[in-house]
């Protein structure tokens, strides 16, 4: 299992698109498994692969045997493969699911290279701004409290400002080695087996308590929960659509979603699921149940609902799905052309106000003599 643990999902994705080109070649699945872990130079990628051919020929379903890596396989993923057993599409499943993961992944990566360089500058100058009031600020202080003179108003402030945040930073680097100190001590502790379970499954927990508070937090800001919605409907549909493709009920391919949510079982698009398909099964139409939970904009429900009396649920749920992502996308880009210039220019305002304040004593002191 050390091989399986040290492999990265998109190699598990690129396993899974090469085993259902072998399949769709008409090779056999035990064969295929064994030419891909021969012909991998990853040693975990190889040990996946025959770990995945021990499961079949001990009776496991490919499913099955794909659902007992969750790191690895999305519930989505192993919900496709187990449909297709049944229909005998396998290698087209196969790389229906790939291809679904590996959209997602390159969706993710792109947002988050786009949102790179403005992070990167926003950091910076934060940087330069709390170095200035750190170290350049106290000096002056100094230097000022020789010349027993009232000071200005706007050096006064500016003189406090920089000693609150030297205190707060002497809090937060306590702060920070405590919490390397705890992340030591549970990293030792993990490498007991008795206690590794227990401590991964509260680590999850408590992972899964701060990206609900981080989603809480980024959807009570306007422009970002409009923002996230979007891209949230853009996974979601792309997801449920190559689900309701490959002939599974919707009730099921919601549920199913659910179990593979990321954030967990209480996760905000977990739960979301769940509501969905408990509306779903109560009798519900999809486009009713969306209304419901208040999380769709009414481009999407009124879209939806057309597509359900027409029959072409999945393939709108795809069309709305691209058309999200590229707005997506869209506002990404108008946000990055702001975001440089106004991170410089609240740099600059700052910096020339506590050189201002730095100033005014020296200039009139000047006055004075």
């Amino acid at each position: 299992m050390t091989g399986v643990k040290a492999v990265r999902v998109t190699q598990a994705h690129t396993l899974m698109r090469q085993l259902g080109e072998l399949l769709t070649a008409g090779i056999d699945i035990v064969e295929a498994l064994d030419v891909l872990s021969a012909s991998t130079a990853n040693v975990g990628v190889a040990a996946l692969a025959l770990r995945l051919k021990r499961q079949l020929l001990h009776g496991k379903s490919l499913s099955d045997a794909l659902g007992d890596h969750p790191r690895l396989f999305d519930r989505t993923s192993v919900m496709l493969v187990r449909q297709s057993e049944r229909a005998g599409t396998l290698g087209e499943a196969l790389c229906d699911a790939a291809n679904l993961c590996e959209r997602q992944a390159a969706y993710r990566i792109a947002i988050r290279r786009a949102l790179a360089y403005p992070i990167f500058v926003c950091c910076v100058s934060i940087g330069l701004m709390t170095g200035l009031m750190i170290w350049s600020v106290p000096a002056f202080a100094q230097l000022f409290a020789s010349f027993d003179a009232p000071l200005p108003v706007l050096t006064q402030w500016i003189i406090a400002l920089s000693a609150g945040l030297r205190d707060g930073l002497a809090s937060l680097l306590r702060g920070v080695g405590l919490g390397a100190a705890i992340g030591v001590t549970l990293a030792l502790l993990r490498a007991t087996p008795a206690l590794r379970t227990p401590i991964d499954a509260t680590c999850a927990r408590w992972r899964g308590r701060g990206r609900r508070v981080l989603s809480t937090c980024a959807d009570a800001v306007p422009g970002v929960a409009s923002w996230r919605r979007n891209a949230r409907f853009a996974g979601w549909g792309m997801a449920l659509a190559t689900l309701l493709d490959a002939g599974i009920p919707l009730h099921d391919a919601l549920r199913a979603m659910a179990d593979g949510d990321p954030g967990g079982a209480q996760g905000t698009q977990a739960m979301l699921q769940r509501f969905l398909a408990g509306k779903i099964a109560h009798g519900a139409t999809l486009a009713q149940a969306m209304r419901a939970s208040h999380a769709f904009n009414e481009d999407a429900l009124r879209l939806t609902a057309v597509a359900e009396r027409t029959g072409a649920l999945a393939s709108m749920l795809g069309a709305l799905a691209r058309r999200q992502r590229a707005a997506v996308h869209d506002r990404i880009e108008q946000c990055i052309r702001w975001i440089e210039p106004a991170a410089l220019l609240v740099c600059g305002a700052v910096v020339g106000v506590v050189i201002l304040a730095l100033y005014l004593p020296i200039i009139k002191l000047g006055e004075v003599i």
